[in-house]
């Protein structure tokens, strides 16, 4: 970080399993804390933490949640967890005189490596390639995708005017599994028929 103005923290653990319990909190939080500290000792003027939209949980009424939604819901895996403590580490870092602004991309889709954190786009890639025929629950379920180049200027316009302490849900479109799925039959012309798969079952497999 010498000689850096703004400093952009993406580095994370996306994984929700690993056979070793502690690589998510020692990457998500104890790594992330150890940036801002580096951050706050060289004096870098702006940090852009990436969470995730995750944290901030499913809407429990319907309406679509935002920066101020309060989770109700238990969180559902080792990531949420550890990026929640990570959230905390930069709100508590902006009281301690470090510009620290968070920045919780959703569902995020585009090209890049196929990793953990490009989960949506392998999903993509699965019904092109016919390897892949599951639709989660019901269908009816409403996830929010942002396309990678919206995550990218969202991340410079965090730098450029985001508030020190403040969250910002980098975002998209909200639609349902069934309507992602229906835009993927439009986009690749290729009409697959889906098996739909209850949750308790997928989290069972996986």
């Amino acid at each position: 970080m010498e000689g850096c103005d703004v400093v952009f923290h993406l580095a994370a653990f996306a994984g929700v399993w690993s056979s070793d319990p502690e690589i998510s909190y020692k990457i998500n939080v104890v790594a992330t804390e150890k940036n801002f500290q580096t951050a706050q000792r060289l004096g870098i003027r702006k940090v852009i933490f990436t969470s995730s939209a995750a944290n901030i949980g499913p809407s429990e009424d319907g309406n679509p949640c935002n920066e101020n939604t309060i989770r109700k819901t238990e969180f559902f895996n080792i990531y949420e967890i550890t990026k929640a403590l990570a959230e905390e580490k930069a709100r508590e870092y902006s009281r301690s005189n470090l510009h620290v602004v968070t920045v919780n991309p959703s569902r995020i889709y585009g090209p890049g490596r196929l990793s953990e954190s490009n989960a949506t786009t392998k999903i993509i890639k699965g019904y092109y390639h016919d390897t892949s025929r599951i639709i989660p629950g019901s269908g009816k379920k409403i996830g929010n995708y942002v396309y990678i180049d919206d995550v990218v200027n969202g991340l410079f316009l965090a730098a450029e005017k985001g508030r020190p302490g403040k969250r910002y849900i980098l975002g998209g479109s909200n639609v349902t599994f069934k309507e992602f799925f229906a835009t993927l039959a439009c986009v690749t012309g290729k009409k697959r028929f889906l098996l739909k798969m209850p949750y308790p079952v997928m989290m069972t497999s996986a």
